[in-house]
């Protein structure tokens, strides 16, 4: 199941998903859908469609299904996921699932920077990443265009890293890759839709990385604050929001990192709570002790 089922998984989700998004970006694309485009002076070029699949499917054969086969064969050695006939936890899933965040946003980040700024002789930025940034203005089917080492370093093990770590059940992989590749095509899909959280600054902050190519590395914005790589992308924003005011308009959300800081002070509290009932302080109101399902197995 784990060999199988986790590259499945993102494989499916993958393509049903992005080539529903390059119908919407190709073909159904009127007035109406072209007001919620970040580049509206720039589309997809359509005839550039077969290397894009290609490129995609080599790196789901030669990258991804070999990664679910090591990581079947670790949980065969009782290394990584984990799989049981009862589902785990509410707690369990819950908190794993905030580590996998946290633990996506640093992995991606310095991966991703370090495809940018190294300047070895084979793994530099001309002979890996520009692959990834031939476009400028992305779509979602584009979000694996890449070269096979950019697949592991920025795709497969930031996606996947957070799951062997925590020793996670089957179930919980399973939705978290779902999950995970809708929210990469979505960050390249080049529309920032209605129904967007106005506290969610993707997909604007990525697009812009690829509009800019040296600003906003990260996912959550976490690390990119931290190492002040998200000055271009503040100021861009400051612009944006003035322009907008001085034409007496009302100002475009292009969010913020307020949904990833909640993600982090929730799992702040579930994880003090949870610490409390375990430890007898009359704080028994967790379904179950994040703890001792660990311990548990």
């Amino acid at each position: 199941m784990i060999a199988w089922g986790i590259p499945a998984a993102a494989i499916v989700t993958y393509w049903l998903n992005g080539l529903m998004l390059l119908l919407i970006d190709s073909v159904w694309r009127g007035d109406v859908l072209t007001q919620f485009r970040l580049q509206q002076d720039k589309s997809f070029d359509t005839s550039k469609i077969w290397k894009v699949a290609q490129n995609i499917l080599s790196n789901q054969v030669m990258i991804v299904i070999p990664a679910g086969h090591i990581y079947g064969w670790l949980h065969t050695r009782g290394i990584g996921l984990y799989s049981s006939e009862a589902l785990p936890s509410t707690t369990e899933r819950f908190m794993h699932m905030i580590l996998y965040v946290i633990l996506d946003e640093f992995a991606f980040y310095y991966g991703h920077l370090w495809l940018h700024v190294n300047k070895t002789k084979w793994f530099n930025y001309r002979r890996i990443h520009k692959i990834h940034h031939e476009f400028t203005s992305p779509i979602a089917l584009t979000a694996s265009y890449c070269h096979p080492v950019e697949m592991i370093i920025s795709n497969v093990l930031p996606l996947t890293g957070g799951m062997l770590l925590c020793g996670s059940h089957i179930y919980t992989g399973l939705v978290w890759t779902v999950f995970a590749v809708l929210g990469t095509q979505t960050h390249h899909c080049g529309y920032r839709w209605p129904w967007t959280p106005f506290f969610d600054h993707q997909p604007d902050f990525h697009d812009f990385h690829h509009e800019k190519f040296n600003t906003n590395y990260g996912l959550t914005g976490w690390c990119d604050a931290l190492h002040g790589t998200d000055k271009m992308w503040n100021e861009r924003v400051a612009e944006l929001q003035a322009a907008r005011e001085k034409a007496g308009q009302k100002p475009r959300s292009s969010g913020s990192a307020l949904m990833y800081y909640l993600f982090v002070a929730t799992f702040v509290t579930i994880f003090l709570l949870d610490r409390a009932s375990a430890s007898g302080w009359g704080l028994d109101i967790l379904p179950t002790s994040f703890g001792s399902v660990v311990e548990a197995r």
